[in-house]
């Protein structure tokens, strides 16, 4: 994104927020992010990641990432927005949402309670984890590109 040098209005990232640290002085930009607590693959408390038993399992050692909550706060301090709210649209589902940032640029954390590295939505894949199929990412991240500023 920073590298775009503020050509972009909105971001998405889908189990993989902590993999994209902020830039110094990034452009307003809408960012709307999913991640389940129990992702083993990009750890949402940070550390190394567990690609289970493999050939991998010696790069992740290698490793180490932001919890996801760091992450997305740092995008909101170096976008300087406000304090996000906090709601619970879903009974496992916790949304931070930062409604003040400037030029109208948001920023959205939904974290699934018990989540994998999967996709929210109707379809499931196994062996990633559980997968919330009453959270529907996709209509969330369009309706989030709708509403940001244009450049």
């Amino acid at each position: 994104m920073c590298a775009l040098d503020g050509r972009l209005s909105g971001v998405a990232a889908v189990a993989g927020l902590p993999i994209a640290q902020p830039c110094a002085h990034p452009a307003p930009t809408t960012i709307v992010a999913f991640h389940g607590t129990a992702d083993r693959l990009v750890p949402y408390d940070g550390g190394h990641p567990d690609p289970g038993d493999g050939r991998l399992r010696h790069l992740a050692a290698l490793i180490v990432l932001p919890p996801v909550e760091q992450t997305m706060d740092a995008w909101a301090a170096a976008q300087r927005c406000s304090s996000p709210a906090t709601s619970h649209p879903l009974r496992r589902v916790r949304l931070r949402l930062w409604a003040s940032c400037p030029r109208g640029a948001t920023l959205r954390l939904y974290t699934v309670d018990g989540g994998g590295h999967t996709w929210p939505g109707p379809i499931e894949v196994r062996g990633l984890g559980d997968t919330a199929r009453d959270l529907d990412a996709s209509r969330l991240i369009l309706d989030a590109f709708d509403r940001a500023p244009t450049r």
